[in-house]
């Protein structure tokens, strides 16, 4: 076989793989993906605990409320740039840590 056969062929089976690849991850795109259950009507519910009913909530992104504290820099950085601050993140338990600025990597 001659290069003038080979490589129509080579070009064609390159072809055929780049559109069968290109089908297959529009469909995970489309098809394989976790729901948004909150877009539902059941993003909320009621349970009954002690004789009272207590509603629920499903939330599918946040853990606690988040809060910013902000961290003290040097005077000289803080006047250098005064459009900018440096804060942590947290939320829940860790909260307590990083007011005292105790950060451990976590």
């Amino acid at each position: 076989m001659s290069l003038r056969t080979i490589l129509p062929i080579f070009q064609n089976l390159l072809f055929f793989i780049t559109i069968i690849l290109f089908f297959l991850g529009l469909f995970g795109y489309l098809y394989r993906h976790e729901p948004n259950y909150c877009g539902k009507s059941n993003c909320f519910y009621f349970k009954k605990i002690q004789d009272n009913y207590i509603l629920f909530l499903e939330m599918t992104w946040m853990f606690e409320n988040p809060v910013y504290h902000r961290i003290s820099m040097p005077k000289n950085i803080e006047n250098h740039y005064p459009r900018y601050s440096l804060y942590s993140y947290c939320e829940g338990v860790l909260c307590e840590s990083h007011r005292r600025n105790q950060f451990s990597g976590r």
